[in-house]
């Protein structure tokens, strides 16, 4: 897999919501690891690109077991409706 070098002038292209999602094959450089310390910004490690409304799917379902250790399958899939409805 191509390494992916992100330096301030296109770190906005991965930031949504305050949250910088970090895949394998990028590298920070430290001026850009000091930029999201300094701005807040949380750091969401993923195995690979979300591509498609499934992988996103599959994320935010990761996101919700990991981080917010939400895992009732009804309750997941009714935060998922509810962000498919705000599109």
């Amino acid at each position: 897999m191509k390494k992916e070098l992100i330096i301030l002038e296109n770190i906005s292209n991965h930031i949504k919501e305050n949250k910088f999602y970090k895949i394998k094959n990028m590298i920070l450089t430290p001026s850009v690891k000091d930029y999201l310390a300094k701005e807040k910004i949380e750091i969401v490690y993923s195995d690979k690109i979300i591509t498609s409304a499934q992988s996103q799917e599959e994320l935010i379902k990761k996101i919700l077991k990991d981080e917010y250790n939400i895992v009732d399958l009804k309750n997941i899939n009714e935060i998922i409706k509810k962000i498919k409805e705000l599109k």
